[in-house]
């Protein structure tokens, strides 16, 4: 039998990291931890340490288990300070989206439990050899290349932020560092040492515990007591049927997950064949797919994250069909990374992380990067500093994994409210386009949100022509190239008949898949 494993994430040497855990003797969940370790190091505007994530894991011989890692609300909402907090713009090329920085902006992270959780249920190889190839990066320093010098120049009122984070990432003066130079962070090189050594308690209540605390004092919400309570949760992951097959994702609250299943659960009952592939008729469903999504998340999904039982009610059948009937009326024409790894025996493991954009704010003497999930528009629907107290975040991150009795992929994807769309489209190529792993994961992708639909280069002018004369949304926004803006899909398929893999790092993002047979 051939044995084989591969790995895809967004940066060659978060790749490398895992594929040289997994030729050590590690398994799936030795290597996504140690990918995890490295991509704070090499994407520090998408993963950090000070941020948070999840983790979808599926052993070769047993149950599915989510890892939620993700962020959580402090436990009190001080109304006697001066919130340290305020507006950046990103301009994306195509569309400019705001966002909020500062300390008031820093939700209690959950990266470092996260690791530790993982490893200690699952990994086989010790963790001071896990994280060792990020601690070599961050001491030693790696080249910065096109897109992290893109993030850089794109997140560049963050980054210059604060003295602290400027002495990190400024090549010069007046400069980020750019494509070509070295860029090095030897605090966080000592502090992944000292964790690795030490364990997660020292983040959660000890000495690094205390300087987070020091970093957001003066106009944050972030206390002590927040640190020590924080708990990581483990449950099972969201379960439902599409196609001849089933797909597991994050369940609520965090919201992302369950919003791709209520789209593939729309869109189960298209016969695909029937529908050309990138045509207007194609163009048209995913639209009114994502509107229908759109309209169940602000009716009744936003409302009801922390309920219990909620998931059931919101995918019963009865809810589908009023949904799914607008689909049949249509008038038919003719900052986030995610890793994917399996190993050789079959353990799967998707994970996707997010620092937000980091609120500009550096834990002194430790080189970690606090989020600023508290300053997410997509994460705060009530409106900033009126999120509930000690509760998660919910978030659009989704690792998931599609698996029927042919073949398994295993996906998610970085890009705000763009996930949704990256992994919906992702699936559907695969699934019921037949298409390869490369054009799944790398052709033209589509998003609507609130009336207006982008179209990434791609689509033919006809087809596209057929959209703007149909009334289907009121505006039409076409890019000129593939842009970060439709998300970070880095994914494996794995086709069981023929025992074949295959890794694909999404273009977008200059990601990396690697596939190695031995």
């Amino acid at each position: 039998m051939k044995k084989q494993f591969a790995v895809a994430s967004g940066h060659k040497h978060t790749t490398e990291t895992a594929i040289k855990i997994l030729e050590n003797g590690g398994n799936a969940y030795d290597a996504i931890v140690g990918a995890l370790w490295t991509a704070t190091v090499v994407e520090p505007s998408l993963s950090s340490l000070g941020g948070g994530g999840f983790c979808l894991v599926k052993p070769k011989d047993g149950s599915a288990e989510l890892f939620d890692f993700f962020v959580q609300t402090p436990g009190k909402r001080t109304k006697d300070i001066q919130p340290d907090f305020y507006p950046v713009e990103v301009d994306f090329g195509g569309a400019i989206q705001e966002f909020h920085i500062g300390r008031a902006s820093v939700a209690t992270p959950g990266t470092v439990a996260g690791l530790f959780t993982i490893w200690k249920k699952y990994g086989r190889l010790p963790m001071k050899e896990i994280v060792r190839p990020a601690v070599d990066l961050a001491r030693n320093g790696f080249e910065v290349e096109g897109f992290q010098a893109f993030t850089f120049e794109l997140l560049k009122p963050i980054f210059e932020a604060t003295t602290e984070s400027r002495r990190i990432f400024s090549r010069d003066k007046e400069n980020l560092v750019g494509a070509g130079d070295i860029l090095k962070n030897p605090d966080l090189a000592k502090t992944m040492e000292f964790l690795a050594e030490s364990g997660e308690e020292e983040f959660y209540r000890g000495e690094i515990a205390k300087k987070i605390v020091e970093a957001v004092t003066a106009g944050g919400y972030l206390q002590k007591s927040d640190l020590q309570d924080y708990q990581i949760n483990i449950g099972k992951p969201l379960q439902v049927r599409y196609g001849d097959g089933i797909f597991l994702t994050n369940p609520l609250p965090s919201a992302g997950g369950t919003l791709i299943a209520l789209t593939l659960k729309l869109l189960d009952e298209i016969d695909w064949n029937d529908i050309v592939y990138k045509s207007a008729d194609y163009i048209a469903i995913l639209t009114e797919a994502m509107r229908q999504t759109q309209i169940a998340r602000r009716e009744k999904l936003d409302d009801n994250l922390y309920a219990k039982n909620f998931t059931e009610s919101f995918l019963a059948e009865e809810y589908l069909q009023e949904l799914r009937a607008e689909i049949r009326g249509l008038n038919r024409f003719g900052s986030t990374t995610h890793i994917s790894v399996r190993d050789d025996e079959g353990n799967m493991a998707s994970l996707t992380a997010s620092n937000g954009e980091g609120s500009g704010i550096i834990v002194p003497g430790t080189g970690i990067i606090l989020n600023n999930m508290l300053g997410e528009e997509d994460l705060n629907p009530d409106g900033f500093h009126r999120w509930p107290t000690n509760k998660r975040l919910s978030s659009m991150m989704a690792p998931s994994i599609f698996e029927n009795e042919k073949v398994a992929l295993v996906l998610g994807s970085a890009g705000s409210n763009r996930i949704r769309s990256a992994i919906l489209q992702t699936i559907i190529r695969v699934v019921n386009y037949k298409l390869d792993l490369e054009t799944a994961v790398n052709d033209s992708r589509l998003h609507f949100e609130n009336g207006k639909l982008d179209l990434e280069e791609g689509f033919s002018k006809e087809e596209v022509k057929k959209i703007k004369t149909s009334n289907l949304v009121d505006t039409v926004n076409l890019w000129k190239e593939k842009s970060l803006f439709f998300g970070g899909a880095n994914c494996l398929f794995y086709n069981k008949e023929k025992q074949n893999l295959t890794a694909v790092g999404d273009i977008r993002r200059d990601g990396k898949g690697v596939v190695r047979n031995f």
